[in-house]
């Protein structure tokens, strides 16, 4: 084969590959509420820290190129860590999120500092089905604790995630 097909083809397979057509988005208003058992060390003022596993809903409206048109329903089970060493918190964790369609993405988290006046930044590290390939990136600031009264060992609040993503397996 000559040099000039070989670089053609290789052009053409470039151009045709799922990466260069992925749909790009946008998250934009993404309300996600969640709940789920806490586990606690108290010591003393300002010196806790704790482990989670919490389910969480998210109702994600999309824009951008993306081809949703409508709003996508989301499950996902996060576990986590946070310490507060001296009133200064930090939380880590991630997350398994799935769709109707049982398609799944893994993602990191992190936060360093007062959760309603810092972000945290989410990562998409993984993806299956339509979300294989895929980048995630999103800014999250929770909007509400909302922890049940009466009820120890629990925790739930509301957070809001702004960002953007590319979907290779989203056509």
């Amino acid at each position: 084969m000559s040099q000039k097909a070989l670089l053609t083809s290789s052009l053409l397979a470039g151009l045709f590959s799922t990466q260069v057509w992925a749909v790009e988005f946008k998250v934009d208003e993404d309300l996600g509420c969640y709940s789920g058992p806490v586990h606690l060390i108290q010591h003393g003022d300002g010196y806790v820290s704790g482990s989670y596993d919490v389910i969480t809903m998210r109702m994600v409206k999309y824009s951008g190129n993306s081809p949703v048109n409508m709003p996508t329903l989301l499950s996902a089970r996060c576990v986590g860590v946070f310490t507060v060493p001296n009133g200064e918190p930090e939380n880590n964790g991630s997350c398994e999120v799935t769709d109707g369609s049982s398609d799944r993405y893994f993602a990191l988290f992190h936060r360093k500092g007062d959760p309603k006046k810092v972000e945290a930044e989410f990562h998409v590290i993984h993806g299956t089905g339509k979300f294989a390939g895929m980048t995630l990136d999103l800014k999250i600031l929770e909007i509400g604790d909302i922890s049940p009264p009466g009820v120890t060992n629990m925790m739930s609040g509301c957070n809001r995630a702004v960002g953007t993503g590319n979907a290779p397996g989203i056509k």
